[in-house]
């Protein structure tokens, strides 16, 4: 394969090509990359190079010497999230592949922050996901993210409150 800037076009050299998040080769001169495949044959792989959006790229399901056309990476786009209102406790964050649900970028929110900027995201749709410490605190949403822009997105945090009433039945005793 060979990895190259999308906006200028010049090789990008030493760009890494992992497999499940494990390092499989860098591109060498010219942008230029070979490697062997141990074990079972990929779905995909992952390209990334600094201050580049990375790429998953498809790889065909052939398991013979594949040619890859060209990889043309991408400056990628801004994510600024806000919580409104900040939570008092650390947030987690994760935006996901939208089609394959895997996820692309991960991290934290700190107590009290209002605001999240996330940088270098491929353009298109995904999902973004934050999570408090307990199960049910967990809001989604789907973002688009255009190349070289910032995408603005506020979360209304509304606490939800569950009422419950239990039955006992006439087996039971109190106390």
């Amino acid at each position: 394969g060979r990895v190259t800037d999308r906006a200028t076009a010049p090789p990008l050299i030493g760009a890494t090509i992992s497999i499940a998040g494990a390092l499989l080769t860098k591109s060498g001169a010219n942008g230029v990359f070979d490697a062997q495949v141990a074990g079972d044959w990929p779905h995909s792989v992952d390209v990334a190079y600094p201050g580049r959006a990375p790429l998953r790229v498809e790889i065909p399901g052939a398991v013979v010497d594949t040619d890859l056309p060209p990889i043309a990476l991408a400056a990628g786009g801004t994510l600024r999230a806000t919580l409104n209102p900040p939570s008092a406790e650390e947030i987690t964050w994760e935006l996901r592949d939208p089609k394959s649900h895997a996820v692309v970028r991960q991290g934290k929110i700190a107590a009290s922050a209002a605001q999240v900027t996330i940088d270098g995201i491929g353009e298109g749709k995904h999902s973004f996901v934050i999570r408090g410490a307990h199960p049910l605190q967990q809001l989604a949403t789907t973002i688009e993210i255009h190349d070289e822009s910032v995408t603005e997105k506020t979360l209304d945090i509304d606490p939800a409150t569950l009422d419950l009433e239990v039955v006992q039945c006439g087996y039971c005793q109190s106390g």
